[in-house]
């Protein structure tokens, strides 16, 4: 992590010591920014968003960011106790209290953290797709079935011949037949 945003968006809002500093004495670039308008349109080479603002308006503003870039956002929070549901992902809460290294280490976490949930989501994202190819097989399969009298293990060979032939995928060819001819077989 080499280079961090910072958001300080409420005027009312602004740390009683300077997180800028501490950021810069372990080595990270920072952007400040302090209204919305100033915000980059995108991520250009920063590593994350330190966010800091009321309790009250955190999850409007962690929406907007969320939004705007792809990156793990940290919470920098002044607030001794808080008691709202945090409503998106955050990495972490950073607070003027923690000293250098444990801004380091927190940010370090909150980057795994974030990694780790990235990964899971693109897991999911796989699983799901593999599932919808799986359904389609077999809903091509169970056409081939009725049409043409097939076995269930011979549709699921023709549907993988026809995919080596054709060099395509099964669910491909699957598209096709359930496309052509799922809808003749809801009649």
């Amino acid at each position: 992590m080499k280079s961090l945003l910072v958001f300080f968006p409420d005027a009312s809002y602004r740390p009683t010591s300077s997180p800028i500093q501490s950021l810069n004495s372990i080595g990270l670039d920072v952007i400040s920014v302090y209204v919305p308008e100033d915000l980059p349109l995108q991520a250009g080479g920063m590593d994350g968003v330190i966010l800091g603002c009321m309790e009250r308006s955190l999850n409007s503003w962690l929406e907007l960011l969320i939004k705007r870039f792809d990156l793990p956002i940290w919470w920098w929070c002044q607030s001794p106790g808080f008691i709202s549901i945090i409503e998106h992902p955050i990495e972490g809460i950073l607070t003027c209290s923690m000293s250098p290294s444990e801004l380091q280490w927190a940010l370090v976490v909150g980057l795994n953290n974030y990694e780790n949930r990235r990964s899971v989501l693109r897991q999911i994202e796989q699983l799901q797709e593999k599932l919808d190819e799986r359904k389609l097989i077999e809903r091509a399969k169970g056409i081939l079935i009725k049409t043409t009298g097939m076995s269930e293990d011979e549709a699921f060979k023709f549907l993988r011949n026809k995919a080596m032939k054709e060099r395509k995928k099964m669910a491909a060819i699957s598209s096709t037949i359930v496309d052509l001819y799922g809808p003749l077989m809801e009649r």
